[in-house]
């Protein structure tokens, strides 16, 4: 655990001595490129800023159990002076803290919060981030238990930069599954999932079946969906991609895969692929 505690001074460290500029020169405060649309027509523009005041995000599933292991961090750029504020699905103040210009926020999540554990149930795991000034944020999924090591980062799209129309894209692989989930970012949210591939429940429901559509209702800001692929065996297997997710207010969507292996099956380990996804839909 000394590695670990050692990482994230040394990350705090690095970005707090970067300045925004660089950060602007490399594509990370400033735009990034959306994914392909699968309609012919979208209103998203060509490039989609990531930075803003305010943002949700949830922590789909690594490698291993919810355990001490796991380690949820969020890590904000501020663009001046800011309090940025973190907040769990029920609106209770994790932390606040007063970021100065060229500064960096750093904030490990508490993992009971918002790391999704099963698939097809609704959780009150979704992580609300404020900020006075605008931001640049990224989240970081690690789990390291001594022997095994699974770890991705992302940035984060803030909340005028989602969209209620997306398509699930995943990396797969034959021995572990995908996975995605979506996050309401207001109260009254309705979802329908048009799924590509046959998914998970833990709740104790029917599976979700390739073909199947399905609407989940009435949600509040903060509640969480996770899904998981299930393995139909080749050319498949576990691939959750081309799922089709569609709501009547703005979702934060968060797709990947546990394990997998880049180039396909290029080998017996794997790591966690996690992104947030970007809306083909404002």
């Amino acid at each position: 655990m000394n590695r670990l505690k050692t990482f994230r001074v040394r990350l705090k460290q690095v970005l707090t001595v970067l300045p925004v500029a660089l950060l602007l020169a490399l594509g990370i405060v400033g735009s990034i490129v959306p994914q392909p649309a699968y309609a012919a027509s979208s209103s998203v523009p060509e490039m989609i800023s990531s930075a803003g005041k305010d943002f949700w995000v949830t922590f789909i599933y690594n490698y291993g159990k919810d355990d001490e292991n796991v380690h949820l961090m969020l890590y904000g750029v501020p663009e001046a002076a800011a309090t940025v504020k973190v907040f769990d699905a029920l609106g209770n103040e994790l932390t606040s803290q007063l970021v100065a210009a060229g500064g960096a926020f750093v904030y490990e999540v508490d993992r009971s919060k918002a790391y999704m554990t099963n698939s097809g149930v609704k959780s009150s795991k979704g992580i609300r981030v404020t900020s006075t000034a605008n931001m640049a944020l990224y989240m970081s999924n690690q789990y390291d238990n001594g022997d095994d090591y699974s770890y991705d980062m992302s940035p984060v799209l803030a909340n005028g930069a989602l969209g209620t129309e997306y398509v699930v894209q995943t990396h797969y692989r034959e021995l572990s599954y995908t996975e995605f989930a979506f996050v309401a970012t207001q109260d009254g949210t309705d979802v329908h999932v048009e799924f590509n591939h046959k998914a998970r429940n833990t709740g104790g429901g029917a599976d979700f079946e390739k073909g199947d559509a399905k609407d989940f209702l009435s949600l509040n800001a903060g509640d969480v969906y996770q899904f998981w692929g299930m393995n139909t065996g080749n050319p498949e297997f576990y691939n959750l991609s081309g799922t089709k997710i569609r709501s009547n207010k703005p979702l934060a969507v968060f797709n990947g895969g546990v394990k997998s292996t880049i180039p396909y099956n290029g080998g017996a380990n794997g790591d966690l692929t996690m992104e947030q996804s970007i809306p083909i839909s404002a």
